[in-house]
């Protein structure tokens, strides 16, 4: 049975709907290929002194207003910028992008912020320092959720078809 006047049967039309799916679900799991090792390189998480050298400079040039407590802005912004070429297809801006920031990166620092900027509370209400931003004695566990939520992230989207 012919549908329309292009010459395609039903079947045949959805069989081009199954490939187009297929298609985009390729693509989709592709633009999820994450280089790992060069997350790992980005981020700071270790406790060498390369990696405390490296941490304390990316907080000196995080914290934006140097008031020595980072800001979900902050996080947000340098992030941002620091993973971007790393991940380009959860970078992308636009109806082209498979994921935009808000989609892909934003929740994953949102909820490490939240998570890190706690860790030290015992020692944050001793001090009667602001809750509200991750301090430098917080910034690695801010880093390191962000490594593990994003990890998450990226299975749970994998396997997420719909």
């Amino acid at each position: 049975m012919k549908v329309g006047g292009k010459g395609k049967s039903k079947k045949g039309a959805a069989m081009d709907e199954e490939d187009e799916a297929e298609a985009r679900e390729r693509a989709r799991v592709e633009a999820l290929a994450i280089d790992w090792d060069a997350i790992a390189r980005a981020l700071p998480l270790g406790a060498d002194e390369e990696d405390i050298v490296r941490r304390n400079e990316f907080f000196a040039k995080w914290d934006v207003n140097s008031n020595g407590g980072l800001s979900f802005t902050e996080v947000d912004g340098a992030m941002k910028k620091l993973m971007a070429g790393l991940t380009p297809g959860l970078a992308g801006k636009g109806k082209g992008a498979l994921y935009e920031w808000s989609r892909s990166w934003k929740p994953v620092i949102m909820r490490a912020f939240i998570k890190s900027q706690n860790f030290n509370a015992q020692r944050k209400a001793k001090a009667k320092r602001n809750d509200d931003y991750v301090e430098r004695d917080e910034f690695r566990m801010l880093l390191v959720c962000v490594r593990l939520y994003f990890e998450m992230f990226i299975a749970f989207s994998r396997v997420d078809v719909n």
